[in-house]
């Protein structure tokens, strides 16, 4: 006679040949390679695929024992579980084991006709009977039920032949036999245990005891919680679980779970969760591993504990710092989640030249920082520079969110200057005719500039510094921009009639234009929207044409477009509506948007179209860092 394992080895080879011969599933995880797979789970589908091409499903418990008691090894059963973000299908490569795991026999039920030995006469295994409907249930009722009867329902759930109200209904009896009583107890499995406890015709000393058994169950805890008598009990063994076990009893049942049915249950899991570790497999690669990882949990748990123990969870001595490094990784933060994050943004950490410093990614993510860190943020964002932090390599490295962020922070003339010769760390001479035509594409660049000009910390040399290098429009803008009578109006407007006089600015400096590419010769251009970059910095007499050319071309798009200035734009048939829907389409409803649409628009500006889109979209928010009428 073959052992057990043998008939199961034989079984799960004969499925994967089966589906070899007709399905190919090798993409998929298999459910055998997933231990505790939750085939009762009211968020697993299952999918069958019979031979003869007919498709089913099953979602409930009595339509999956059917479907897996009735399948073929030649059938195709897949198994829908989803995850917190995402739906896994795997198959069903073990269909005994399938069978076992809802409380069917490894053969599962055979159809009627398969059975046929003879005419009029059908064959019975006793085996593969499973009872359907409520026969069972009804006969553990019967107040006359005999004890033979009691018993043979307490086999057939210790079996995992009858159903979970089979064996409420036999609790609930008060003449059940006590030896009969523990035989059905005993015969409990754990997915069978949550029902049981939850019901009244089991005592509160079996509750505990299944609960004592089943530790760590999350169904069997959540059942335990809902009971009066037995809800201190289940807190204890939950702060006994491990990381993971307290972290899927969370998760598990979160979906199906009334967040006011057990107001504290996140508080105690999150103490689990903040003062055991994790184990390293929770983090690593496989299915729903980013499910338990700590940050993640911590952030979810927070949201869902009280206010008030919230904030002791930020404040407290010994893993509040985890508590916020969590918090800090949101999209979106009240103040009062902010300020009570200050000590873990303003924690000092490892400076690197020309890397991204934390403390000032945070406050890009969070321009309300600059406001509510107060002095400790200013100073913190000084000490960078000791540190070793290099604004110029941060540039050179492209780290213009960082650098913004220092500007909103920089009282202090050292940090100030290092962020000016950052801001135009490619001209590091004084404007020539061979860089007059070249123009930032990222619009941040311009933004740090106005930040920097707007400080009242920043010395006539450092501005002086700034504007020199700055192309010609750029400089007119500033001063259009500028307070009447104010210090950056009176250096624009000295830099401009200084630069104006300059030789290389005269028409004799600017090479004449020759003829303009058609459509059909940029397309044999290996980049044709570079040519019209190119043709886009032309400063010549008939610059105004060579513009009108470019945004003619077939292989204009908006984005090309938005580098001009809006003067350019403004004049022109197609783009000069775009570009007013476009300024719509920023504004909407907002006041304080049309008002710095309003003061940008005094008289035709040489403001590029991105520039313009950058200051309306940042016109919404509180200026952080900007202090009007100290320019």
């Amino acid at each position: 006679m073959k052992s057990r394992a043998e008939i199961s080895s034989r079984h799960s080879y004969d499925v994967r040949v089966t589906f070899k011969a007709g399905f190919n599933a090798e993409a998929l995880r298999s459910t055998s390679a997933t231990p505790g797979f939750p085939w009762l789970s009211r968020l697993v589908t299952l999918v069958r695929v019979s031979r003869d091409g007919l498709v089913t499903q099953a979602k409930s418990d009595a339509e999956k024992r059917r479907m897996l008691g009735a399948a073929h090894d030649g059938d195709l059963l897949l198994a829908a579980w989803p995850g917190e973000w995402s739906q896994d299908v795997f198959v069903v490569d073990d269909l005994p084991g399938a069978r076992l795991a809802v409380g069917l026999p490894r053969k599962g039920q055979k159809p009627p006709a398969e059975n046929v030995e003879s005419a009029g006469s059908v064959s019975w295994d006793p085996s593969s009977f499973v009872p359907s409907g409520r026969l069972w249930c009804h006969l553990a009722e019967i107040p006359a039920l005999p004890v033979e009867g009691r018993r043979q329902l307490t086999s057939r759930f210790a079996d995992h032949y009858a159903s979970d109200e089979d064996a409420i209904a036999l609790l609930r009896r008060t003449d059940l036999d006590p030896s009969v009583r523990r035989a059905l107890l005993n015969g409990v499995t754990w997915f069978r245990a949550a029902p049981l406890i939850a019901d009244e015709g089991c005592t509160p000393e079996e509750a505990l005891a299944l609960l004592d058994r089943f530790r760590t169950a999350g169904s069997v805890i959540e059942a335990a919680l809902r009971r009066r008598e037995t809800r201190e009990a289940a807190y204890e063994v939950l702060a006994a679980l491990p990381y993971l076990d307290a972290a899927k009893v969370w998760m598990d049942g979160r979906i199906s779970r009334d967040p006011m049915q057990f107001p504290d249950l996140a508080d105690r899991v999150l103490r689990v969760i903040l003062t055991k570790e994790p184990p390293e497999s929770s983090s690593g690669p496989g299915y729903g591993a980013d499910r338990y990882d700590r940050p993640s949990m911590v952030r979810l748990l927070l949201k869902e504990v009280p206010e008030e123990r919230r904030r002791e969870y930020l404040r407290h001595p010994e893993y509040g710092s985890l508590a916020q490094q969590a918090l800090l990784t949101e999209d979106q933060l009240t103040d009062n989640d902010l300020l009570l994050c200050l000590p873990e943004i303003l924690m000092p950490g490892p400076v690197t030249t020309g890397a991204a410093p934390t403390l000032l990614l945070h406050v890009y993510r969070f321009p309300r920082l600059a406001e509510l860190g107060g002095t400790d943020l200013r100073q913190a964002a000084t000490c960078l520079l000791d540190a070793g932090w290099s604004p110029v390599q941060a540039a050179r490295s492209g780290h213009w969110d960082a650098l913004l962020a220092a500007a909103r922070l920089a009282e202090t003339p050292n940090l100030i200057e290092a962020l000016a010769q950052a801001a135009v760390f490619d001209r590091a001479t004084p404007r020539s005719e061979s860089n007059a035509a070249e123009r930032w594409t990222d619009p941040r660049r311009y933004e740090l500039v106005d930040l920097l000009v707007s400080k009242t910390g920043i010395s006539e040399k450092e501005l002086c510094y700034l504007l020199d290098r700055l192309p010609l429009d750029h400089v007119q803008d500033l001063q259009e921009s500028a307070r009447k009578r104010g210090r950056l109006h009176r250096l624009c407007t000295q830099m401009l009639e200084a630069r104006m006089k300059a030789p290389f600015l005269s028409s004799a400096g600017i090479a004449p234009l020759t003829a303009l590419p058609t459509d059909d010769e940029l397309s044999t251009a290996a980049d044709p929207q570079a040519v019209l970059r190119n043709l886009m910095s032309y400063r010549g007499r008939d610059r105004n044409k060579v513009i009108d050319h470019a945004l003619a071309s077939a292989h204009m798009t908006d984005e090309l477009a938005w580098r001009l200035p809006v003067q350019d734009l403004e004049r022109h048939p197609v783009y000069g509506p775009r570009l007013a829907a476009e300024v719509v389409k920023i504004c909407g409803d907002s006041p304080a948007r049309w008002q710095a649409f309003a003061r940008a628009w005094t008289q035709p500006t040489s403001l590029l179209a991105t520039l313009l889109f950058s200051r309306l979209h940042a016109a919404e928010q509180p200026a952080a860092g900007r202090q009007p009428g100290h320019q």
